[in-house]
């Protein structure tokens, strides 16, 4: 969806930001609270700002590793749009972070939906995909720790060029608050970012997201595909530098495909371990038919989550593996508004009152929980049988 004009942003406001939303916890208090940011009105944002007008930009941000070997510091691209918001006003920053740029538009729909409201949105190519240096790992510490250093650089602990060379602070026109959103690859980056517990990650909202890379290439311990990370990295990979190029075939004997067995080289792409280092706040979306990142991903993800007390939402819809913004709007688009809006604007709209769960039926009716599992809800034991198995006597 583009929109173009201001005057369509304010006639949708009352579709998208109509209703109130969601989990427990206290926002993020945003300097001058609405003083000095026009795109807020009372406790909610407006689509105040005209699209068109926003400023966009290139920035390479360091990473401070050398992965590619190649004798600097490896370089993620980001591609940044903002709202031309008058001189001092500052604002949060929503990230988007894929390795699968090169294969489809770099132009991704939340940078026409948030930047009317308020927010920077960023498109981040994970190293050694689509023009960053470094090598790509298969969701291992090189991808992790280079979409980290995003996150660092839009709080002044990293550097970021302009393709000329010269500076980019992203201190001058950010808040320092960020958030990670994407589906499946691109989600579960933002799983594996918050798990670091780096600061100035407020929420994170990962969509058919993976939490264990073991769990999503195995089955019983059982390999779905042979090859299956050498498969993943050539899909993804620039290969600018002989290094990563080498790199796949040890990634994938480190996989251990003739055992399946689950090893070190499985522990750092199992994102539930170090959960208890999360900072941010999570909204888990998924498909409960999606048959690519299985529902266990996000089952086994909020079962963590739930017993370690981190800050909570969920959104359970009947689709597949898919962007919900496409076939759900602002049934999505509302709760996720008001989401960011708490988080990232320190926005006081009620959403610790508001249910935990919203659920699509199977009669494609939605419904909400106030907690999620529901209260009152009782666990069966089921027990397999021969099908030639003669019933048990009375």
């Amino acid at each position: 969806m583009t929109w173009t004009h201001s005057m369509l942003y304010r006639g949708m406001a009352g579709l998208l930001v109509g209703t109130s939303l969601i989990t427990l916890g206290a926002p993020v208090s945003a300097a001058g609270g609405a003083q000095g940011r026009p795109w807020v009105v009372g406790q909610k944002t407006v689509p105040y700002f005209n699209r068109a007008e926003a400023i966009s930009e290139v920035v390479f941000v360091e990473t401070g590793r050398d992965d590619d070997r190649d004798g600097k510091s490896d370089r993620i691209r980001v591609e940044l749009t903002r709202p031309n918001t008058a001189p001092g006003a500052k604002v949060p920053l929503i990230i988007h972070a894929s390795p699968y740029f090169a294969q489809q538009p770099r132009q991704e729909w939340e940078t026409d939906f948030f930047v009317p409201y308020g927010y920077a949105v960023a498109t981040v190519a994970l190293p050694g995909t689509d023009f960053s240096t470094g090598c790509a790992d298969v969701g291992g510490t090189r991808e992790v720790q280079g979409s980290k250093a995003v996150i660092d650089w839009a709080n002044g602990r990293a550097r970021g060029f302009y393709a000329d060379g010269s500076p980019a602070d992203a201190t001058l026109w950010g808040t320092g608050q960020s958030a990670m959103i994407g589906v499946s690859w691109d989600g579960t980056i933002a799983n594996a970012v918050a798990s670091t517990g780096v600061e100035g990650l407020k929420t994170i909202v990962p969509v058919a997201a993976i939490s264990s890379w073991y769990d999503y290439t195995r089955g019983n311990g059982i390999p779905f595909f042979a090859d299956h990370v050498t498969f993943l990295n050539d899909y993804v990979s620039n290969y600018f530098s002989q290094t990563c190029r080498d790199l796949t075939p040890v990634l994938q004997t480190s996989s251990d495909d003739p055992t399946g067995n689950y090893n070190k080289w499985w522990s750092v792409r199992d994102f539930r371990i170090n959960a208890a280092k999360i900072k941010a706040s999570v909204f888990v979306v998924h498909g409960l038919n999606d048959e690519n990142v299985k529902t266990r991903q996000f089952g086994e993800w909020w079962s963590e989550l739930s017993r370690l007390g981190v800050e909570r939402r969920l959104f359970l819809h009947q689709g597949e593996h898919i962007e919900p913004f496409y076939d759900f709007g602002s049934t999505y688009t509302t709760p996720l508004l008001q989401w960011f809006d708490y988080y990232l604007q320190g926005l006081d709209n009620g959403v610790p009152q508001e249910p935990q769960a919203i659920i699509q039926r199977e009669n494609k009716t939605w419904s909400t929980d106030a907690v999620w599992p529901p209260a009152g809800i009782t666990d069966h034991t089921l027990k397999l049988t021969s099908p030639w198995a003669k019933p048990l006597a009375a």
